[in-house]
């Protein structure tokens, strides 16, 4: 099977929440995986960030996510200049804070 990438533009609130409430858009996205039985192998997720700021605080809002909905996902955040052009997929969710 053909691996999947996903571009995720953002990762503010409507992105991966806070310490108090899931983001709708993460959580939107484990959901499809799981409905659609993905297998986490085939799939990578890429937040795509303006800044490397609050890496740790971010980490641990997917985290939150990825135990709630008993999926493993492959993830990255990369900045502007590391971007790749081979996603098959884009969400924009901007603005951050």
């Amino acid at each position: 099977m053909k691996k999947f990438n996903l571009l995720i533009i953002g990762s503010g609130y409507y992105t991966i929440g806070d310490k108090k409430n899931f983001g709708c858009i993460l959580s939107s996205t484990i959901q499809w995986l799981k409905n659609n039985n993905i297998n986490h192998n085939n799939f990578k997720l890429s937040f795509l960030i303006k800044d490397k700021k609050n890496i740790l605080y971010k980490k641990t809002l997917i985290k939150k996510h990825l135990l709630f909905f008993k999926k493993k996902i492959n993830y990255d955040f990369i900045t502007i200049g590391k971007i790749k052009y081979d996603y098959d997929a884009s969400i924009i969710a901007t603005p951050e804070k």
